[in-house]
């Protein structure tokens, strides 16, 4: 008997090792090639055979289930770092910017905020827990007056709805256009008389041909 525990000992350091590799590779390849990559995709960045990732994760949902519950925890703290920000305004422009900050440079959590049909349980509960720090930090700042009385809650989520198609265009030809963007729309959210700040860089003309280019390839996930 004790021979055969030795025996068995390595195989399941082995399964686990194989494990933390198959995780590791995976949100490597989802953050690069989004949602859609395959498991085979997925062994060969983690070096290990196909098989080995079908065994441990048969269901895909199970995998991008367990690997962004960490990054859509972090989306949550993030608005609730701009709710603790004394200044309310400043509260709202990390709440805008931190979750798009993270998505920008996640292809496949930036699929899975903006309508995927992957993790959609998951990404449910985050909006639960999101929906009243939102309220709470846009609400503050119509209070302070340094936001139009009309901005909304809602106005977040589909900012980031809009934003998430130039960050896919972008990714490879201006990776920092959508804060130029964004800080557009922000102004637009400002109250009146608040003042502006400089906008960040545009793109080159030859650039915004690659870029309308890129934007009319198809949605991977």
């Amino acid at each position: 008997m004790a021979a055969a525990g030795t025996s068995e000992r390595p195989l399941r350091r082995d399964a686990q090792r194989n494990l933390e590799r198959i995780r590791v590779a995976a949100l490597s390849v989802f953050a690069e090639h989004g949602l859609g990559a395959s498991h085979e995709l997925i062994a060969r960045e983690a070096d290990v055979s196909v098989g080995t990732v079908y065994r441990r994760f048969p269901d895909k949902e199970q995998l991008i289930d367990t690997l962004f519950e960490s990054e859509l925890d972090a989306i949550v703290r993030g608005a609730e770092e701009a709710l603790a920000m004394p200044d309310p305004w400043e509260g709202v422009v990390h709440l805008f910017s931190s979750g798009l900050e993270r998505a920008a440079a996640n292809v496949g959590l930036l699929q899975l905020i903006t309508g995927s049909r992957h993790g959609a349980a998951r990404v449910d509960r985050a909006r639960d827990l999101l929906a009243p720090l939102t309220t709470e930090v846009i609400e503050r700042a119509r209070a302070a007056g340094v936001v139009r009385p009309d901005a909304a809650a809602q106005d977040v989520p589909v900012t980031m709805m809009m934003l998430a198609p130039l960050i896919e265009a972008g990714r490879e030809i201006a990776p920092d256009l959508w804060r130029r963007h964004l800080a557009l729309i922000l102004d637009g959210l400002r109250a009146e008389g608040a003042g502006r700040v400089p906008l960040p860089p545009t793109v080159t003309e030859d650039a915004m041909g690659e870029l309308l280019v890129a934007s009319h390839r198809p949605r991977s996930a």
